[in-house]
């Protein structure tokens, strides 16, 4: 044990931290001075089994025995001991960087609540991926400890902040860091049969690197890699941050158990070999019981194969995170003096020797004095951890949330919003649902009445109202109560229409008041009617004939017209008759618009029956004849004639139509004749006198006659016979 003088420290000076590695573990008692930290005491203690695996504790019982008799030996110098500072395993991190975009629904500048709301909203799409996705093995045994905004969006832009502004959307980058309970469940239980609390809690690459690579190094491509005994733990710097963490399940264990295998030795015996390679010979028994004693450059032969495969799954995890070859890489942890391990590194990053340097406790600052077996690289992460207990970083506070106790990493400001992103209540589940909405369609074009929006849930912190970024301290109680649900949406129908309107016209011959016709499904209702949702409203107002027409009950003339269907010569046809409406004097038609104070005209249909001639659109069409004298006597010669007859009996043009009648019509008609045809009806006279030698002698109208000539009405034809 390392000790130094206690007798004038105060309890509430000193803070107890532990490192719990895989091979062993470190308790450190340290006191802040003026000057940096003093290590009051120390003391190291190695596991006698293999109670922890890849820096997962494995035996909770033994590893708790171990951590008791370091805080025993502590105790009996420095006093009572309740509580340590302690680490968790990088392997055991988890970072989602997620983005979600939210429509603003509010007209409102925006406030810092409603981007707590996003952030939250963010961190749970991140619970929600990290669920669904391959991740990691056991999604439901990781939670959310703390996340960082990368960027906020308004309206799809980068904007610094949100506060205070208006748009249509809002967007969260962020990167959300999760940790599995059983990391932390293992560590509490442990520290629990060892009679201590957790005071505070940091991640091991991140204690390593706060003490080793201050900010002022981090503008520097730098690779800090811890190399434990079940774990090699990466951080990388770049631009003056930390920009990335990672981890590979393997590390001095592998060269072990290379050694155990290869020459036959009891694990514990082959890590006594493994930390004597340093010496020019190694003596050891194998599990038969035979000595055997192997010069060290034999031994660094067989193991450099498994030597070279862990400098490759460290180079590649490096260049995975990076991106490219860093500048320079820092090894730290018991594992990184394994021989050849660091020249191999170098030779895989395509790195001077030089750059890939074993960086030891010694030579950083912030402490006043150290143990000599802290001085190697094993040293640099418990030191880390103590330096962060003193910072109070990841310390943890409990809190009550409506009624169930709850233990939380301070995060320096732990707020309402931390306790439910750890609590994995969702605040959207206690945001009061917002009313029922109602869809009504209007002439056929939907409208849709929004219900309110319902409460936000109503937080207490011991009875006090508040928000989520209302800090909490341990011991608050916190009371969460789901907001009340938005009404749904109501109202009657002349909360969705127009205002409706009147039309004053003379409507033949007389003044009428045209309304408007409301209907809903096909029925005539009020204005007070009250709304349902899927109603169907039908509003038709006084603009056209057509809407005068049907609102005051008066289909125009064509609705009162009788159709007469018929046959013609077998053929199907029907008729009706033709009406005239006017608006002003002027003819309309049914979608011409009506104004204030119009006159319409609207006939009444006769209710005769059609004649035949305006049916069969005959317009006046009847026999045509012409007469001619013949040697004084008249004849008559028909040139047109219509025959009509329906339902079979004979009729004339100005027969009355019967509706169904079957009508027959003939109409035939010959060219006017000339002479020579009209002779033709008298060859049994003028035949026999030609054969006597009786010659002809014909005159048209008292002139010879050509036999050519056309015939007219009224034309005298005469012959006579010379020689017969």
């Amino acid at each position: 044990m390392y000790l130094k003088d206690v007798s004038s420290v105060s309890d509430h000076e000193i803070r107890f931290s532990l490192d719990i590695g895989t091979r062993s573990v470190i308790g450190l008692v340290t006191r802040p001075s003026a000057a940096g930290l003093d290590v009051l005491a120390c003391e190291r203690i190695e596991h006698q089994s293999r109670a922890m695996l890849d820096g997962q504790i494995h035996n909770i019982p033994e590893v708790a025995a171990v951590i008791k008799e370091i805080k025993q030996r502590l105790e009996s110098v420095c006093g009572p001991l309740t509580s340590a500072s302690v680490a968790a395993a990088g392997r055991a991190l988890c970072t989602i960087t997620t983005h979600v975009d939210q429509e603003v629904t509010s007209l409102t500048p925006l406030k810092p609540e409603d981007i707590r709301r996003s952030e939250i909203a963010a961190v749970q799409a991140a619970q929600k991926q990290i669920a669904q996705g391959s991740v990691v093995e056991d999604p439901a045994a990781y939670y959310c400890v703390g996340y960082s905004v990368v960027n906020y969006f308004l309206d799809n832009n980068i904007i610094a902040s949100l506060e205070g502004q208006k748009g249509k959307s809002v967007g969260i980058e962020l990167i959300a860091t999760f940790l599995p309970r059983v990391v932390i469940e293992s560590l509490q239980s442990a520290l629990s049969l060892a009679d201590l609390d957790i005071h505070s809690l940091t991640l091991e690459p991140i204690a390593a690197i706060n003490v080793l690579i201050p900010s002022t190094m981090r503008h520097l491509n730098l690779a800090l890699v811890d190399v434990g005994a079940g774990t090699s733990d990466i951080a990388i710097t770049s631009k003056g941050t930390v920009v990335a963490f990672g981890m590979v399940p393997c590390a001095g264990d592998e060269i072990t158990e290379a050694l155990s295998h290869h020459y036959l030795l009891d694990f514990n015996v082959a890590e006594q070999v493994k930390r004597q390679l340093h010496q020019a010979n190694v003596t050891f028994s194998d599990v038969l019981g035979f000595t055997h004693t192997k010069d060290t450059a034999e031994i660094i032969s067989i193991i450099n194969i498994d030597v070279n495969s862990l400098a490759e799954t460290i180079s590649q995890q490096i260049s995975s995170l990076n991106g490219r070859f860093p500048q320079a890489v820092l090894l730290i942890g018991g594992g990184s003096l394994t021989p050849e391990l660091a020249p191999a590194i170098a030779r895989l990053l395509n790195l001077p020797p030089e750059r890939v340097g074993i960086r030891e406790a010694k030579s950083i600052q912030g402490f006043n004095s150290l143990p000599e077996y802290l001085h190697g690289p094993d040293g640099i992460t418990p030191l880390g951890i103590t330096k962060t207990a003193h910072s109070q970083t990841l310390n943890f506070i409990h809190i009550t949330i409506n009624e169930s106790s709850l233990r939380l990493f301070n995060f320096g400001s732990v707020t309402v919003g931390d306790a439910l992103l750890a609590t994995g209540l969702n605040i959207r589940d206690f945001h009061g649902k917002p009313g029922m909405g109602l869809s009504v369609t209007i002439n056929q074009k939907p409208h849709f009445l929004p219900g309110t929006f319902g409460q936000p849930p109503a937080i207490l912190v011991n009875g006090q109202p508040a928000s989520l970024d209302t800090a909490l301290n341990n011991a608050d109680t916190l009371i969460l109560t789901r907001g009340e649900d938005g009404q749904n949406a109501a109202g009657t129908l002349a909360d969705v229409l127009p205002k409706l309107k009147s039309l004053s016209v003379m409507f033949n011959k007389q003044y009428v008041s045209v309304k408007p016709v409301v209907k809903v499904n096909g029925n005539v209702v009020d204005l007070l009617l009250p709304l349902t949702d899927g109603m169907q409203v039908t509003v038709q107002e006084p603009r056209t004939l057509q809407d005068i027409t049907t609102i005051l009950k008066t289909p125009p003339p064509s609705a009162n017209i009788p159709v007469y269907t018929f046959t013609v010569n077998g053929v199907s046809r029907s008729y009706s008759a033709e009406y005239v409406i006017c608006i002003n004097g002027s003819p309309a038609s049914h979608s011409d618009p009506v104004h204030e104070g119009d006159e319409i005209d609207c006939p009444t249909p006769v209710e005769a029956s059609p004649l035949l001639g305006d049916v069969l659109n005959l317009d006046g069409a009847v026999n045509k004849n012409i007469t001619v004298l013949v040697n004084g006597q008249p004849l008559i010669i028909e040139l047109e004639k219509i025959t009509l007859s329906m339902n079979g009996s004979p009729a004339t043009p100005t027969t009355p139509l019967i509706n169904g009648a079957d009508i027959i019509f003939e109409h035939s008609s010959q060219p006017v004749p000339i002479v020579s045809e009209l002779l033709l009806q008298y060859e049994d006279e003028i035949l026999p006198q030609i054969k006597q030698g009786g010659r002809l002698n014909l005159t048209l109208n008292g002139a010879t006659a050509n036999y050519a000539a056309p015939l007219k009405n009224g034309d005298r034809l005469d012959w006579s016979w010379k020689g017969a």
